[in-house]
C-alpha cells in the first residue's frame, strides 16, 4: 500500500515520466527498504512508446469506469492494442464464475493478431 500510495502522490504532481524518471523518483520516496520495479505499475501506469523511449502515464484502475465497456472504451484511448495480461488489472474485476479474463475482454473487444483492439478497428 505505501508503495501505491507514494506512487498516486507522483502522479499526482505529473501524468507522465520517462521511465527512468519515473522509478528513481519513487524508489527515492519509499522506505529504504521497500523495492520498486516496473512490474509494480500495472493497474496504475501504462506505458506508452515513444520516439525518446518509454514514457508511462498515469492510468489508475479505481479511477476507471465501472461499467465493462465503458472502461473498455477508455481504456482504448490511451491504446488503440493491448495485450491481454496487460488488460488484467483493469478487467479482471469483471470476471464471474466460470468467465476466464479473455471471454470478459472480448465482450467488448476483437482478438487481431494476438492483440486486443476495439470492435471498430477488427476486420
Amino acid at each position: 500500500k505505501i508503495r501505491s500510495h507514494k506512487l498516486e502522490f507522483l502522479f499526482h504532481k505529473q501524468k507522465s515520466f520517462p521511465e527512468k524518471e519515473l522509478l528513481e523518483n519513487w524508489a527515492r520516496i519509499v522506505p529504504r527498504d521497500m523495492k520498486v520495479d516496473k512490474t509494480m505499475l500495472a493497474g496504475y501506469a501504462v506505458d506508452m512508446k515513444h520516439a525518446t523511449g518509454v514514457m508511462w502515464v498515469h492510468l489508475n484502475h479505481v479511477m476507471l469506469p465501472g461499467e465493462a465497456d465503458e472502461r473498455m472504451s477508455t481504456l482504448f484511448e490511451y491504446r488503440q492494442k493491448w495485450k491481454l495480461e496487460d488488460l488484467k488489472p483493469y478487467m479482471e474485476h469483471f470476471r464471474g464464475p466460470g468467465d476466464t479474463l479473455k471471454e470478459v475482454v472480448l465482450r467488448h473487444s476483437r482478438e487481431v493478431d494476438g492483440y486486443i483492439v476495439p470492435v471498430a478497428t477488427a476486420h
